[in-house]
């Protein structure tokens, strides 16, 4: 139910995006990520950390930005004493409000990301019937959809000649996970 809201919120800020905006241009970020559990979690998957970038393009006015972006992110931990690999590969839509309309300014924005998620983990083999019981390592990928709201608060730098510059605090919601990021981005608008 809360994924059916969160979709119907993200697409109607869509539609509120500005037929003519004054603004437009690609933006490039990435940063680092770490992850804690939500109550009632699988403690396998705790304490995550890794990386992720995101590619896209935004446009809208000095006070608001609509960015869509192709994102990836790689986790990693070892929750459980072994080894586990999160990938989320998908795209977002993020709305964001300036404080200010010149220079440097705080602001704050929201979205959601969707898409694939691959949880890699090491599983192991017993053949009992093999002499020695032989054992042998694998490693097992579970595929799924996933859909991630996030919240934005950041400071913002946009030059007179194009060029923006901007920091951002995120801090998200996986599942049973709860995600902060530090990301750092760069922007061209004409």
């Amino acid at each position: 139910m809360m994924r059916r809201a969160l979709l119907l919120t993200a697409l109607s800020l869509m539609v509120l995006a500005p037929r003519a905006a004054s603004a437009a241009g690609p933006v490039l970020g990435g940063g680092i990520v770490g992850t804690v559990l939500a109550d009632g979690g699988d403690s396998r998957y705790s304490d995550l950390e890794g990386a992720g970038y995101k590619v896209g393009f935004e446009v809208g006015s000095n006070r608001f930005r609509h960015e869509w972006a192709f994102n990836q992110t790689v986790l990693s931990g070892s929750g459980g004493g072994t080894d586990h690999h999160l990938t989320l590969t998908g795209f977002s839509y993020q709305l964001g409000f300036m404080f200010l309309t010149r220079g440097f300014t705080p602001y704050i924005g929201a979205g959601v990301e969707g898409g694939l998620a691959a949880m890699r983990e090491p599983c192991s083999v017993v053949y009992r019937f093999s002499p020695g019981y032989l054992d042998r390592s694998c490693n097992e990928v579970n595929v799924g959809a996933y859909l991630r709201p996030y919240g934005i608060f950041g400071l913002r730098g946009q030059f007179d000649f194009g060029l923006g510059l901007r920091t951002e605090l995120v801090t998200s919601y996986y599942g049973n996970l709860v995600g902060l990021a530090t990301n750092f981005a760069v922007s061209y608008t004409w």
